[in-house]
């Protein structure tokens, strides 16, 4: 077993290495990049967001098959919380958290566990977000917005630019931000859909407000996560950090008002500001809606500029005059600007120290011992662990801990430690695990010293303990018996 995201294309390990490929994959994107421009100069315009969703598709999912595990899991305290309750729920059932004796939290992902969702289904899913999420938005510029003439130019705007190299020093680019939140990747599809479809109502024009409070209500349901930004970064992220679709989308809003743009421009730029007064609102997903809606403003403008360019480069020679002025400057835009785009030279593992730290793989060792305790232990077994594998046990075993204080410190933690030294110590485990139900001991080696356990094999000469499993490696497996 192995939730290495690459596993689902059959991808070998290693394959593709962010180190040995990440040159050869940027020449694969300058390719598809020029690729979509010929798409754009001599296609249908229903192909050139199809063309630009290929593109995104290579970009993100080239660091998406390169994590060597689902983002952040045994490295960030939040998301591996939410992959061991997932496994917990499926693997044990019951209503306890993946602590024993806790109650579990309501969360959608344990809702579906419960219901027979494949847990490792549910724990990859979040990875793979965003990697569905960005060319569904694209392709939604093209498909529902009401202005069908330029719409797919606004497909390629949001497909190369809904993303930037400032923001997402800051933490909120849409593409790597996304990984940590996987509410946002489904509910920002939706919210836009009901923008654009909102947009082209008779009254939009005038009711665009109304759309852009509900979008903003919609939005701020997001759970809050990292990072919280202070408002000197709130105002540069909603001005310089925007760059050129700035004063593009900014004219294009005020002289080509678009309700559909308006509504999303005002609704991002309103959470924004309540996120700097320190409501809890998501800047993620606050700064998605008002960077769309930029980007969305500058269509109309943009669509000028290319078929002006386009109208000079027919004008340059007779074999060129049979093009489509509109067709050929944005064809000249995609080849231009796409190749050096943020997405083209995107390396998450330098901006994104969760991102990096997911790409070596778990140790083999890590997953033989974990499956062996998710097969071979009762559903309602609790595995006491050290902090540095209670994680590994709840996520990948499927199994309760009596105590994982790098996820949790419950209200009676000091109870948890006693109950730990009592087990170790061999000083009657049975009355004091009582209240936890604690059954397995999984120990690896150099653990544990401070109570007396030099090696793993010590805490076979106490009573009570029988030996259950041996890994090659030094991990050991005890079953506390009556």
């Amino acid at each position: 077993m192995t939730l290495r995201p690459g596993v689902l294309l059959g991808l070998p390990e290693g394959v593709p290495d962010p180190l040995l490929h990440l040159a050869a994959m940027r020449y694969v994107l300058c390719g598809l990049a020029l690729g979509w421009a010929l798409v754009v100069l001599k296609a249908r315009r229903a192909w050139w967001p199809a063309a630009g969703a290929l593109w995104v598709l290579a970009a993100v999912g080239f660091w998406t098959f390169a994590l060597g595990r689902p983002y952040g899991l045994l490295e960030d305290r939040e998301l591996t919380a939410r992959a061991a309750r997932i496994a917990v729920v499926a693997n044990a059932g019951g209503p306890e958290d993946l602590l024993a004796g806790e109650n579990l939290p309501p969360s959608a992902w344990t809702w579906a566990a419960a219901r027979g969702v494949p847990p490792r289904l549910l724990q990859s899913l979040p990875t793979f977000l965003p990697l569905l999420a960005l060319p569904v938005l694209g392709l939604m510029g093209y498909l529902l917005w009401g202005r069908r003439r330029i719409a797919p130019l606004a497909a390629i705007l949001w497909l190369a630019f809904a993303t930037g190299e400032l923001e997402t020093l800051r933490g909120v680019g849409l593409a790597g931000g996304l990984w940590r939140r996987p509410e946002a990747a489904l509910v920002l599809p939706v919210l836009v859909a009901a923008a654009l479809a909102l947009s082209r109502l008779r009254a939009a024009s005038r009711a665009w407000p109304l759309i852009a409070l509900a979008l903003a209500a919609g939005a701020a349901a997001l759970p809050v996560e990292p990072p919280r930004l202070p408002i000197p970064d709130i105002l540069l992220l909603a001005s310089m950090d925007q760059g050129a679709w700035l004063f593009l989308g900014a004219y294009g809003l005020v002289r080509r008002g678009d309700p559909a743009a308006r509504a999303l421009t005002a609704a991002g730029a309103g959470l924004l500001v309540a996120h700097a007064c320190g409501g809890p609102i998501d800047v993620v997903g606050a700064h998605a809606l008002y960077r769309l809606g930029l980007l969305l403003g500058a269509a109309p403008v943009v669509a000028d500029l290319c078929h002006r360019a386009g109208a000079w480069i027919a004008a340059r020679g007779p074999r060129l005059r049979h093009l489509d002025p509109s067709a050929a400057g944005a064809s000249a835009l995609v080849a231009l600007l796409v190749p050096g785009s943020f997405l083209a030279w995107w390396d998450p593992t330098k901006t994104d120290a969760i991102a990096g730290a997911s790409v070596p793989g778990l140790a083999r060792a890590l997953y033989e011992v974990t499956d062996w305790i998710r097969h071979e232990t009762p559903p309602h077994a609790v595995v006491l662990a050290s902090e540095d594998y209670a994680p590994a046990v709840a996520a990948l075993g499927g199994r309760r801990v009596l105590r994982a204080p790098t996820l949790l410190r419950p209200a009676d933690e000091w109870r948890r430690i006693r109950a730990q030294s009592a087990v170790l110590e061999g000083r009657d485990p049975q009355k004091h695990v009582a209240r936890y139900g604690v059954t397995f001991v999984l120990i690896a080696p150099s653990e544990f010293a401070e109570h007396g356990l030099t090696t793993p094999d010590d805490l076979g000469a106490l009573d009570r303990f029988r030996l259950r499993y041996r890994h090659a490696e030094g991990y050991l497996v005890y079953e506390i018996v009556p």
